[in-house]
This record gives C-alpha cells, sequence and structure tokens, in this order.
C-alpha cells in the first residue's frame, strides 16, 4: 500500500473498478451532471463536446458514467462494467495525435469498514482512452509513478509526447520532492524529467501547457519555490514574480488560446480558509489580474477550466464554494462571462 503526505490525505476516498467496451447515450436535454468533489473533464476537440469523468458527490456517492456536452445538451453515457469506474483526483486530457480523450490514476477506496480511511485508500495507475463513446484500457504493465492522484496529463508537447506531470511527493521527515515528468511512450510510462520544482505538500495544484510558447507552465505559490517555473521540454526556467497570485490550492487552471496566456482561476486560501473567485493570467514574464465584472463565477475551489480552442472560450465546471459543491457550467469569452442553463445553446 502506497502512503501520502498526511496534508494531502484528506484529498483521497474512493469506490471500485472496471474494464473497457462502447456505451450507449442516453439523451435528456433536461439532465445535467452532478454536483461532484474531485472530478476531472477534458475537451474533445474531434467531437467538439466537453467530457466529464468521475468525482463523488457530498453524499460519498461515486459517479461511475460518462458525461459529454455539446454546447447545447449534456448526454449521459450509461454505465458500463467497461469503463474505468469510480474514482476521484485522476487526470484527463485530449490528445490530438489521437483524437482521443486520455485518462490516467486516481483514487478508490476499497471499501473495508473494518480498515481505517487511510489504509484503505488505493492509488491507481491505469491509462485509458474514450474514443466517441468507447473506453479502451491500456493494459500498463508496470506502474513507477508514486504520487498517482492530482497528477495532470497535459497534451502532447513540442516533441510529440503525452506528459504526466506527477502529483506532490514528500520524503520520509515530510519535505517537499521535486516534480517529477512522465512521457508516454506506447504502452508504458518512462521518466521524462525529475528535476522540477518543489510544491508546498497542500497544494494541489494543476499546470498548464502554454500551446503559443510550447512550455509546460507550473504555478508555484508558496514556499521555497515560490514563483513560476517554465519547462521547454529539456530544462527548466524559474521566473521570480513580485506580484501574482497569492497562495493557495485546488485552483482551475488552463491554457487559453484566445487571450494566447494561460489563465488561473479561484482556489483555496488557506489564512483564513476560504473559497477565492479571482482572476489572473500569465504571459511569459508577468501575472495581469483580470477585474471583477458584475457577472462572473462565484468564489470556489476545486473547479475545471478547460480550454475551447475551436470556440475561442473557456469553460468552467463545478467546484465548492461557501454553498457547498456547484454543478454550474460556466463560459468565458471576448464577451465575458455568461452561465449555460439547460435548453440554451452557446
Amino acid at each position: 500500500m502506497h502512503s501520502f503526505p498526511a496534508p494531502a490525505r484528506w484529498l483521497l476516498t474512493i469506490a471500485l473498478v472496471a474494464t473497457s467496451v462502447p456505451a450507449r447515450a442516453q439523451t435528456d436535454s433536461a439532465s445535467t451532471p452532478p454536483a461532484l468533489h474531485w472530478e476531472n473533464l477534458a475537451f474533445d476537440a474531434a467531437h467538439q463536446r466537453l467530457v466529464l469523468f468521475g468525482g463523488m458527490t457530498l453524499a460519498g456517492t461515486y459517479l461511475t458514467e460518462t458525461w459529454t456536452w455539446n454546447g447545447a445538451r449534456w448526454t449521459r453515457l450509461a454505465d458500463s462494467a467497461s469503463s474505468p469506474g469510480p474514482r476521484h483526483a485522476h487526470a484527463m486530457t485530449y490528445d490530438a495525435a489521437t483524437s482521443r480523450v486520455m485518462l490516467f490514476g486516481g483514487m478508490r477506496d476499497m471499501r473495508d469498514a473494518s480498515l481505517p480511511p487511510a489504509e484503505r485508500e488505493r492509488p491507481l495507475c491505469d491509462t485509458w482512452s474514450l474514443s466517441d463513446s468507447t473506453w479502451s484500457s491500456a493494459a500498463d504493465t508496470t506502474c513507477p509513478i508514486a504520487a498517482r492522484a492530482a497528477a495532470t496529463l497535459v497534451a502532447r508537447d513540442a516533441r510529440g509526447a503525452l506528459i504526466l506531470v506527477e502529483g506532490v511527493r514528500a520524503s520520509r521527515d515530510m519535505q517537499a520532492l521535486p516534480m517529477r515528468l512522465w512521457r508516454r511512450d506506447s504502452t508504458a510510462w518512462t521518466l521524462l524529467d525529475s528535476a522540477g520544482p518543489r510544491r508546498p505538500l497542500d497544494a494541489s495544484g494543476a499546470v498548464a501547457y502554454d500551446v503559443a510558447r510550447s512550455v509546460l507552465v507550473v504555478p508555484v505559490l508558496g514556499g521555497t519555490d515560490d514563483g513560476v517555473w517554465e519547462w521547454n521540454g529539456t530544462s527548466w526556467r524559474h521566473a521570480r514574480v513580485e506580484t501574482g497570485p497569492p497562495p493557495r490550492r485546488n485552483y482551475a487552471i488552463a491554457y487559453d488560446s484566445r487571450r494566447r496566456r494561460v489563465a488561473l482561476i479561484g482556489g483555496l486560501a488557506s489564512a483564513p480558509r476560504r473559497p477565492l473567485g479571482d482572476h489572473w493570467t500569465w504571459d511569459g514574464a508577468t501575472w495581469s489580474e483580470v477585474a471583477a465584472m458584475p457577472v462572473q463565477p462565484s468564489a470556489r475551489s476545486h473547479a475545471t477550466l478547460v480550454n475551447d480552442a475551436p470556440n475561442g472560450r473557456l469553460l468552467y465546471f463545478g467546484g465548492s464554494s461557501e454553498q457547498g459543491l456547484q454543478r454550474e457550467l460556466w463560459i468565458f469569452d471576448a464577451a465575458g462571462w455568461r452561465l449555460w442553463q439547460p435548453g440554451a445553446s452557446h
């Protein structure tokens, strides 16, 4: 059984598994996914749709189906024993080279009430792909990745590699370890780099790939390596910035192809502990705060931000606010923010 740093252990609890076969669509135009915690999403450019999988409700029920949104309605791909199976804190991205949505890892719970929660946690190291309505497992033979929960998948870089940013790791004496990057080669993950920044143990922050500049952007908000780190495929650059987002965790981040910048929104501040609603962009040298708008999402953490490049907009789903778990889908484009409503087309 793998162990996780105590500060991150609250992130990790889950359900059971499955494997791979076509799913059938259910098309109730009024239906939407439930309010979830630690789900993940990716924009499937080949099918012009947003794809949601995994996560759990406030009551502890785990999502076992895949949902898609095409701009007009949510569609549920019915659960199957061949889907990746219920989980949370997994990674997802769209792979343009294969026209598939990719999914990696996450956590599930053994559901053995006789064991304490920390011993029931099981990290997953499986890799899946979604084509149309069919999930397929990559059937990896080994898993060298230790921190499998709260990892981040990014699309293929300039060298054609599908990259995984490993979750936050700690040494035995609870010191943060350097970030590790992995490359997907056929049916295995191989270590690409192990000299990245040390993120705070409770960071749980995602990263983004800046397509225009061909660099991986890693905000480190606090700690010894505070600043913005960028990896160009061979080496790291550390930009120490004087102004930018205050320390936080569980923020949403994505590359915005319309503005050609990385966008970072919201998160959870720890002193005092509260959800945030600010909006920042990074251009490679400077953080800029986007002014608050009359209509915009409420302060929240754990939301997911996705780049919808074909339509020149960002999609912002879910999260946890002072009002509880959210199931809202917000759209941000040149006109500003607007909330999608069932029956509306965007």
